[in-house]
């Protein structure tokens, strides 16, 4: 695994290539990762039976010849640029997921005023988050770890329902928000997006962003019911067939 420092050098590095699929993460978003190159930076961890990846490099020829000897793990690929989708398909990926970008440049804006108190998730409950999204149940205690992260619930009695994994940093960021399915459509996920922002207002944020799967539409009208609007720019995930 990644150390915490090893991280925070990696982040910085990745921002001297052309493309990186770590312009959104946090050091301790990588943690759980494993430095598999150096130069270029590639970035692997085991999830859900997948080799997912991150990366920074200058083009995709590089991209696709650093992840051929994980081939055979099924490889993920996060936020593909647009102009590697084609090369990535003639290489045996195919699309998994289109991801819009949201902002909402005005949290003050929003009448938040019953949203003052929040409910935190706890450590011992980081194995109910992963029963409800699927991410592992470290990924959560990482998360946990970082010091301008937190992770807001909803509850039903004293049951996780749904939560968010919000960050700090120029804005809030709304990395993660999942309703267990028992419990969508009945007010939840708007619920905690509402909280998400009151929270990030609370702690001195401005604006908000987030990513949103381009065909979940009841999450999309949440968010733009909440001032959010699609910025233009995109992101796509690749899976090896």
């Amino acid at each position: 695994m990644i150390t915490p420092k090893r991280a925070a050098e990696i982040i910085a590095e990745s921002k001297v290539y052309k493309y990186t699929s770590l312009m959104y993460n946090e050091p301790d978003t990588i943690v759980c990762f494993k430095e598999l190159s150096k130069n270029p930076i590639i970035l692997g961890a085991e999830l859900n039976g997948r080799t997912h990846i991150h990366w920074a490099l200058d083009d995709v020829e590089t991209l696709i010849a650093a992840v051929k000897p994980l081939f055979d793990k099924k490889p993920l690929i996060e936020y593909v640029p647009p102009t590697f989708v084609n090369p990535l398909e003639n290489a045996g990926f195919t699309i998994s997921g289109r991801f819009l970008d949201f902002f909402n440049n005005d949290i003050s804006a929003l009448n938040l005023d019953d949203c003052q108190t929040h409910l935190f998730l706890k450590k011992s409950e980081c194995g109910r988050a992963s029963e409800i999204s699927g991410e592992p149940a470290r990924w959560f205690l990482n998360w946990l770890n970082g010091a301008n992260n937190a992770i807001l619930v909803a509850r039903t009695g004293q049951e996780v329902v749904g939560f968010s994994c919000v960050a700090l940093c120029e804005f809030l960021w709304i990395r993660l928000l999942y309703v267990d399915k028992e419990y969508r459509n009945k007010g939840v996920g708007s619920a905690l997006t509402r909280h998400s922002l009151a929270y990030g207002l609370q702690k001195g944020a401005n604006r908000a962003f987030l990513g949103c799967e381009a065909g979940n539409a009841s999450a999309i009208s949440i968010y733009e019911k909440y001032g959010f609007a699609r910025t233009g720019d995109n992101s796509i995930s690749m899976l090896m067939r």
